[in-house]
């Protein structure tokens, strides 16, 4: 690990560069370039912080649903890994999100279609685009088949009801 790590990689990376149209790292590169025109680069941390922390809060919300106790949720949700690898200026934060979007509304759109949570699992699905376009690549089919199986069990149920 460098000193200081990838936030003053980051930092100098924006500090003189123009917005280009990517993925990847060159998104968050233009991303970052973008936000320092309003804002410093410390606030720009902050930003990358509550992306990591409202990922944590969407897990808490996940793991409670899926009837995890309230004590193991907690202490899931507090390892410290977590918080680390999500708090800085970097793509894991937003990873972690893009994933936590799909998962909640996945979980959420089951039990009433609704249209945000409809909105927030293609939110998610952009989000893991613009970020890490090889992880959309994998997931995409993935989650569609997982909506296949799904629709068919629930279709096999549904005729041996009847």
């Amino acid at each position: 690990i460098r000193n200081g790590g990838d936030f003053l990689a980051y930092e100098k990376l924006s500090s003189g560069g123009s917005i280009s149209l990517g993925l990847g790292s060159e998104f968050l590169l233009s991303l970052l370039i973008f936000l320092r025109k309003f804002i410093p680069f410390y606030e720009i941390n902050l930003l990358f912080n509550l992306s990591g922390f409202l990922s944590i809060v969407l897990f808490y919300k996940i793991l409670k649903k899926l009837g995890l106790s309230q004590i193991l949720s907690i202490l899931i949700c507090l390892l410290p890994s977590l918080h680390f690898f999500t708090s800085s200026v970097g793509k894991d934060g937003l990873v972690l999100m893009g994933f936590m979007m799909i998962i909640y509304g996945s979980i959420n759109l089951d039990f009433n279609y609704d249209k945000k949570y409809f909105s927030l699992i293609i939110l998610g699905f952009l989000l893991l685009l613009l970020v890490r376009p090889y992880i959309f690549l994998i997931l995409l089919p993935i989650y569609f088949a997982s909506i296949l199986i799904s629709n068919q069990n629930r279709h096999r149920s549904n005729r041996s009801r009847n």
